[in-house]
């Protein structure tokens, strides 16, 4: 049978295999196409999409890929996978996307172990807390990073984390101050709550 629109016709010729061989066709090919998508799904979320950038300007993008069962994620500049011709720069097209968000997290710890972050944060906080309180909800921040799922990181980055550019020189981490605040608040929360 063939539809055209809202016609229907009967085929012009017979079956080119027979109806059981057919059947088991199609089942192999579903089975093998849960398998393979199953198989290509990432495991854990990217913790910097939409967040890291070239210098140039250009987004930096996950990409995934597999070899012997085992998972590799990449942050690939879309200016590289899209093959356009720009100005040579010092800064990678591609890097492993463990170690670029090691260094962001690492960051984050260095930057909220810092007194002045934590008076910062009480200032926008306003006049309900003091800064021993948000700085010691900030200093737990290691405790609590252990306990989360990859997607409560991956929040958790994304609330911190403004934009993040690739350079020559290394990375450059710019914060939300929204994100501190949010995120000190949350923090002090769930400590009056476990207490």
């Amino acid at each position: 049978m063939a539809r055209h629109k809202d016609k229907t016709f009967q085929g012009e010729h017979g079956a080119i295999v027979d109806q059981a061989t057919w059947d088991r066709v199609q089942e192999r090919l579903k089975a093998n196409g849960r398998k393979h998508r199953r198989g290509r799904r990432p495991q854990n979320p990217a913790y910097l999409r939409g967040l890291i950038f070239h210098e140039n300007g250009a987004a930096m993008t996950p990409h995934h890929t597999g070899k012997k069962h085992k998972e590799y994620c990449y942050y690939v500049s879309t200016d590289y996978l899209k093959v356009r011709h720009t100005e040579p720069s010092a800064a990678p097209q591609r890097l492993a996307a463990g170690m670029v968000e090691g260094a962001v997290v690492r960051e984050l710890r260095r930057v909220l172990r810092s007194p002045e972050i934590a008076a910062r944060t009480t200032a926008e906080m306003g006049n309900r807390t003091d800064t021993n309180e948000v700085a010691a909800a900030l200093q737990d921040f290691d405790n609590l990073w252990a306990q989360l799922f990859h997607t409560e990181r991956a929040r958790i980055v994304q609330l911190l984390v403004h934009r993040v550019t690739v350079t020559g020189e290394g990375l450059a981490i710019h914060l939300r101050a929204d994100g501190l605040k949010g995120l000190a608040s949350e923090m002090m929360t769930g400590q009056e709550a476990s207490a």
